[in-house]
């Protein structure tokens, strides 16, 4: 008498069921049967839906990241804060309320290049402050390699079309332009940040040397 064993598998949006039976002449003899629940979010499983893939951690990790940015910036602002306030560097609040983005941006274009007072001093440092850049802490792979590939290489070209000038130079020179420039479409690296710190604090440190020494650019 001849046999064969027969694997069934049938896929649902939340589960996978499956089912082996032993075929002979006679009939089927069941082997054995189970189910594999798959824990999808709302979310998830209209994606699953869709026929996307999906990562079942994907978007907690996302929402974590996003939770732990917010976090880091605003302990940033906490240091920046008492950091101003100790050293007279803190800015009034109509530096906040009444100051245009073009002034703003102005005032860090006039920081690279003539003196500035402290407190527009502390005010360009809490614009800065509102931006990282971009840094990688990983390396790109899997699904993801092309879509971030072509993100790094918008990144370089943004950072090459700098020209050597700051951050804060070029996007005044746009505004003059372009009052209505987008400045929020534009990444760069975390590094054109750090450049542009370190050429306002550089030449700031020429009018102010009591105040911006060393030891406090470092903190």
């Amino acid at each position: 008498m001849s046999t064969k064993k027969i694997l069934g598998l049938d896929l649902g949006v939340g589960s996978i069921g499956w089912a082996m039976v032993s075929e002979h002449e006679n009939g089927y003899d069941l082997l054995g049967l189970g189910t594999r629940i798959v824990p999808l979010s709302n979310e998830e499983s209209s994606e699953f839906t869709k026929g996307g893939s999906v990562e079942t951690n994907q978007v907690r990790r996302q929402k974590r990241q996003i939770r732990r940015g917010y976090q880091r910036f605003r302990l940033r602002k906490k240091h920046l804060v008492r950091f101003l306030t100790a050293h007279g560097m803190m800015p009034p609040a109509e530096f906040f309320t009444r100051m245009s983005a073009l002034e703003l941006y102005g005032l860090r274009h006039k920081a690279v290049h003539e003196p500035i007072s402290l407190e527009e001093l502390g005010r360009v440092f809490f614009h800065l402050n509102q931006k990282r850049g971009y840094r990688s802490s990983r390396k790109a792979g899997g699904n993801d390699e092309k879509q971030e590939t072509e993100y790094l290489q918008t990144i370089k070209a943004n950072s090459e079309g700098l020209g050597g000038t700051t951050l804060g130079s070029f996007f005044y020179q746009k505004l003059c332009e372009n009052p209505l420039y987008r400045i929020k479409k534009n990444i760069f690296y975390r590094s054109d940040y750090q450049y542009e710190f370190n050429e306002i604090w550089d030449r700031q440190a020429t009018f102010h040397p009591h105040v911006l020494t060393e030891a406090r650019r470092k903190e």
